[in-house]
């Protein structure tokens, strides 16, 4: 459902009498600790933002959960907190659309079976003093972005809204987390930020780097996905994948100048509206819009708009995660048809190719 204290990914799954926190690194689900029902003083939660719950437990079921985690009290002082709360948040990142009433569900499930435990709902400003308060500030920030851009985005006619057609909580976070780097590094130039993903080689740093700007490890496989998606050659006939683009549209992708030839008939009159809409991605309409409504500075200015931002990152993660996604080919090759990838037989051989062109293009960067 979340994350467990903000920063470890954590799986909660709740039961009649309990709630069990399950390791959710690399997809490799072991539990990790229980926390029972009696030993939950109050739950408060804010359903505005960032959907969260704050637990408050007592302090033997809070030392056993921390000791669980790895937080020692004595050689990390700074995690622990002396009012012995757990913050959990949900995956759902802001869900605009019909997805809204699941974080409900789970408070509705509360207050059926959790009857001894009191729950409070917080409004958003209580929410932000609370994160703030709790030492979990970077989290504070997120969530005032996330809860001032979707109520911009509640302003808008209907007509603009529907023209953004939010379908998945994941394009949600890459607004914000977009946002939100630029809280931190506004001025920072398309080739610092470059420079500073290139410089990300162990697995390990990544992860910390996509963690510090709340990508939890579904929404990576998912961006991973998209990449692979994104790349495959415009060609019908061709199931390769590439980097090389469309000069006019930015869209389209061919092999070589021979599959750019063989599409022209076809492409040709796609073209224009290909850039209309990659102009009108609606995550980037909503982060130039919001930064002006803020008074924020504007990203244009540095040169990392939003969607170098998200290309960059979803490379980087492909660059890492490329080798895991064709493990299991077959499910693989689920996700991709539902992604529109014209499939073959050489499918974890092409996405291998692309790597290695990633991977030797990053090489030139450093040198």
């Amino acid at each position: 459902m979340g994350n467990c204290d903000l920063s470890i990914p954590i799986k909660v799954n709740i039961s009649e009498s309990s709630l069990s926190l399950v390791s959710d690194e690399d997809q490799d689900n072991w539990t990790v600790a229980f926390i029972l029902k009696k030993d939950i003083r109050k739950i408060e939660h804010s359903d505005s933002g960032i959907p969260f719950l704050c637990l408050y437990l007592t302090q033997g079921s809070y030392s056993r959960t921390q000791k669980k985690l790895g937080i020692d009290r004595k050689t990390s002082e700074y995690d622990y907190d002396v009012k012995r709360r757990i913050f959990i948040i949900y995956n759902l990142e802001n869900l605009l659309v019909d997805t809204l009433s699941k974080p409900y569900k789970v408070i509705n499930f509360l207050s059926i079976h959790f009857l001894q435990t009191s729950l409070v709902e917080l409004g958003p400003m209580d929410a932000f003093e609370l994160l703030t308060g709790a030492g979990h500030g970077p989290f504070a920030i997120l969530f005032s972005i996330e809860y001032g851009w979707i109520a911009y985005f509640n302003t808008l006619p209907v007509s603009e809204k529907n023209s953004y057609e939010v379908t998945r909580s994941t394009d949600n976070r890459k607004i914000s987390s977009y946002c939100y780097f630029f809280a931190f590094f506004f001025s920072i130039s398309r080739r610092d930020f470059v420079w500073i993903l290139v410089s990300l080689v162990p697995l390990v740093l990544f992860r910390e780097f996509l963690y510090s700007i709340f990508w939890h490890p579904c929404m990576i496989f998912d961006q991973c996905l998209d990449f692979i998606a994104i790349h495959q050659c415009s060609n019908l006939v061709c199931t390769k994948f590439s980097l090389v683009k469309c000069s006019a549209c930015k869209v389209a992708r061919y092999c070589d100048q021979e599959c750019q030839e063989m599409d022209l008939e076809q492409h040709r009159p796609r073209c224009p509206e290909l850039k209309k809409r990659r102009k009108e991605n609606h995550g980037k309409q909503i982060a130039k819009s919001f930064f002006k409504s803020e008074k924020l500075p504007r990203t244009e200015t540095s040169g990392l708009s939003y969607e170098y931002f998200i290309s960059k990152i979803q490379s980087k993660i492909f660059e890492h995660y490329g080798d895991m996604v064709t493990f299991d080919l077959e499910g693989l090759k689920d996700d991709l048809t539902l992604r529109n990838v014209t499939l073959s037989d050489s499918l974890a051989q092409c996405i291998q190719e692309l790597k290695t062109s990633i991977k030797n293009i990053n090489k030139l960067r450093l040198s």
